[in-house]
C-alpha cells in the first residue's frame, strides 16, 4: 500500500470548533475519474477548483479505493470489509482505521419511517457517532452526529443559468453537491460518500466475499 500523507490525528466528532461566522462548504462532485475508462470520483470547490479525486487505476474498485488530494497525493484509503454478514467499509490513514460505516437493514416494519441507511463509527469505537439517513441513489441523503446537527448533506445539482427566466434544471445523478457544514473534515466527509456509494450498489456473491 502506498504512503499515505499528511499524518491525521486521531478524530473526534468535536474534531475542531466552528470559527465565528463559518458557513458550510458547498462541493460539486462528478462520479467520473479524470482519466480515460476509469471509475471514480472528480470533486470541485465553488471557484470550480479541483479538491479531491478518486481514480481507480490502481485498485479493485468492489474493494479498495483511494481519495486523493488536487496533485494526487494520498489522503484516505477505502476498503470494504470481507466476510461481514452486514456491509461495511472502512477509512484508514497510515493503516490506522479513522471511521467504519456499517448499512443498517431496513426491517418491514419501519416502512413509512425516515430510513436509516448507514452508523458510522470513529476511530477503534464500536459505538455508531454519525447516522446517514434518507436516500444516496435519489441524492437525498444527510449525515448527522450523534446529537442530531447535521453534518453533511447531499443533494441534486441544479444546472448554472444566467437568466431569471430560465428553469432550475436538475443535472443526472452523477452529478451532486455535497455541502459540509463548519467543524468537520471535508475529507474524511468525502470519504462518506465513497462508502455510501459502494453501499448503495446491488452487491455481487464475488463482491460480499
Amino acid at each position: 500500500m502506498a504512503k499515505i500523507h499528511p499524518r491525521v490525528p486521531e478524530i473526534t466528532e468535536n474534531q475542531r470548533a466552528p470559527e465565528e461566522g463559518a458557513q458550510p462548504v458547498s462541493l460539486t462532485v462528478w462520479n467520473k475519474s479524470l482519466l480515460f475508462n476509469s471509475k471514480g470520483f472528480t470533486v470541485y470547490d465553488s471557484n470550480g477548483n479541483l479538491v479531491f479525486r478518486v481514480d481507480n487505476y490502481a485498485c479493485n474498485p468492489t474493494s479498495e479505493m483511494i481519495l486523493m488530494d488536487a496533485t494526487g497525493n494520498d489522503l484516505l484509503v477505502l476498503k470494504r470489509k470481507r466476510f461481514s454478514i452486514r456491509r461495511q467499509w472502512q477509512g484508514f490513514c497510515e493503516n490506522n482505521r479513522i471511521f467504519r460505516m456499517k448499512k443498517s437493514t431496513r426491517r418491514w416494519w419501519l416502512s413509512g419511517k425516515k430510513k436509516t441507511l448507514a452508523k458510522i463509527s470513529l476511530n477503534s469505537s464500536k459505538n455508531p457517532e454519525f447516522y446517514v439517513e434518507g436516500s444516496f441513489s435519489k441524492k437525498s441523503c444527510a449525515v448527522y452526529n450523534s446529537a442530531g446537527g447535521v453534518v453533511a448533506e447531499v443533494k441534486r445539482k441544479q444546472a448554472a443559468t444566467t437568466s431569471p427566466s430560465a428553469c432550475n434544471c436538475m443535472l443526472q445523478a452523477d452529478v451532486f453537491s455535497l455541502v459540509v457544514h463548519p467543524g468537520y473534515d471535508q475529507k474524511m466527509v468525502m470519504g462518506f460518500v465513497i462508502s455510501l456509494d459502494s453501499l448503495s450498489k446491488k452487491p455481487t456473491f464475488l463482491r460480499r466475499l
